[in-house]
């Protein structure tokens, strides 16, 4: 954290923070909104590679049920959702997120990877897998319904 916190202070003087910050999030948003061939599910079905998609039930900017729509956009997706992580899962439950894909490396190197064909295949990680993951378990990756609501 004492790294991220200094990276941000940093990146927070820079003259050209807001300027950069703002046209991201607008340009974000017009590709995601944007229709036709280079719409975000049309670029998402032309993904060919095993992909995981990380969400966090706390993120306040991309709601989490927007989380399986994104994952079954990719055709070969798994969808990992990560209980009580907000927007930057890799910074806020590293272990868990990069168990994750690790799982996903090791099931498309072994050829079971990957989603199932755009089925939105999902990793479910309750709260007793974060705790098993955090005291170094390894990640046991269950597909079928998500663990966590987000209704």
């Amino acid at each position: 954290y004492e790294l991220a916190a200094e990276d941000l202070a940093w990146r927070s003087g820079l003259p050209w923070v807001f300027s950069a910050t703002i046209g991201s999030l607008r340009a974000l948003m017009a590709g995601y909104l944007r229709r036709g061939p280079s719409s975000f599910p049309a670029a998402a079905a032309r993904v060919t590679v095993p992909t995981l998609v990380v969400w966090g039930t706390r993120d306040r900017l991309v709601d989490v049920r927007l989380a399986r729509p994104t994952a079954e956009a990719f055709p070969r997706a798994e969808l990992l959702i990560l209980p009580g992580c907000g927007h930057v899962a890799q910074m806020e439950d590293p272990q868990t997120t990069a168990r994750g894909v690790l799982a996903l490396w090791e099931r498309t190197a072994a050829g079971d990877g990957g989603g199932a064909g755009g089925s939105g295949a999902e990793v479910a990680v309750d709260q007793a897998t974060t705790e098993r993951a955090e005291a170094g378990a390894p990640l046991q990756a269950e597909h079928g319904a998500v663990a966590t609501s987000w209704a």
